[in-house]
């Protein structure tokens, strides 16, 4: 392994998400996490679970960040939004008695609204998608999966170049761009 390579990490929600953003890494940084961190499934809120597991993961990183590491958080959106589930984070922080992420931490937080099934909807050429209702639980997203019409492997292939109207469309993937720029 080349010493330019970031060794990451990632804690996310499901397996939806882990199989979405480890092609994704292996897209931007060369190589999928070093370790992956996958909510329990049947256990009580997903999006609890990342939060409650977040400062101990950000405490290593913080240890480590001299060794060109860094962590890449994906949580869904679903009410609360990107801006309100980056707080919430940065609260679990201040609350384990740490310092909420600063621009210093090689640290992304990524969050799909409603959830990842909206960015890959969008990345596989979906017309019509938007923010304000989730695809995750529809009919028609079931059936296109089924039918491998979508998936976290072609949305990812379709990572670049950016669709025209993503930034009015899904704000999320947008802001996901900029956040995979800290790793860096």
């Amino acid at each position: 392994m080349s010493r330019d390579r970031i060794r990451w990490r990632l804690l996310c929600e499901d397996r939806v998400m882990e199989s979405f953003f480890s092609r994704l890494g292996e897209l931007v940084f060369g190589q999928r996490p070093d370790r992956i961190h996958v909510a329990p499934r049947g256990e009580g809120a997903a999006e609890e679970w990342v939060r409650k597991q977040y400062p101990s993961l950000a405490k290593t990183y913080r240890q480590f960040r001299h060794q060109n590491v860094a962590l890449l958080v994906a949580i869904d959106g679903d009410r609360a939004g990107v801006s309100g589930r980056k707080r919430e984070l940065d609260e679990a922080l201040v609350k384990a008695n740490m310092s909420a992420r600063t621009s210093d931490d090689a640290i992304a937080v990524c969050v799909p609204t409603w959830s990842i099934e909206t960015w890959i909807v969008w990345l596989c050429g979906w017309e019509g998608v938007t923010e304000i209702q989730p695809y995750k639980d529809s009919n028609e997203y079931t059936r296109a999966r089924r039918k491998d019409e979508v998936s976290a492997k072609t949305a990812v292939a379709r990572w670049t170049p950016v669709r025209t109207g993503e930034q009015d469309r899904v704000p999320s993937l947008t802001d996901a761009r900029t956040e995979l720029r800290r790793m860096r």
